[in-house]
């Protein structure tokens, strides 16, 4: 990933950390990007509430998590409903950003032994926008 954003002019800032825990500064991140970061609900609402500040004007926020739906697929994921999430919570969750993208659907996925076949999926991108910007939320 590296390699790739130095040959692209792209510098990226890794972070590892407990998502538990984490301190995000405000308005210091362009994008914020959550694949499959399943976390009880209570963390993950903390979570993302720190996510939306952390942002810059104009920063994204991307996701795709596996919904409540995923249990009767048996394809991957956690199965506790407690690590899932619709899209109604992450619409609550990460209010007031600007939805660009956001729907539960299901599709096939192939990510490694145990994440293979039909998924029911939740896809999430929105952008928090400036108090002076008037943009339109789009679903």
């Amino acid at each position: 990933m590296e390699l790739l954003a130095k040959s692209q002019a792209v510098q990226i800032e890794f972070l590892v950390a407990d998502l538990t825990k984490v301190e995000l500064d405000e308005n210091s991140y362009d994008a914020i990007i959550s694949i499959w970061c399943h976390l009880p609900s209570q963390e993950r609402k903390i979570l993302h509430q720190k996510c939306v500040e952390a942002l810059t004007d104009q920063g994204l926020f991307i996701l795709e998590a596996y919904t409540p739906k995923q249990l009767d697929y048996k394809t991957g994921g956690p199965p506790d409903i407690n690590l899932l999430v619709s899209l109604n919570d992450l619409i609550k969750e990460l209010h007031p950003l600007n939805i660009l993208h956001a729907q539960e659907i299901v599709r096939h996925i192939e990510e490694g032994q145990g994440h293979v076949g039909q998924s029911a999926v939740v896809q999430f991108i929105a952008k928090k926008q400036g108090k002076s910007n008037d943009a339109k939320t789009y679903c």
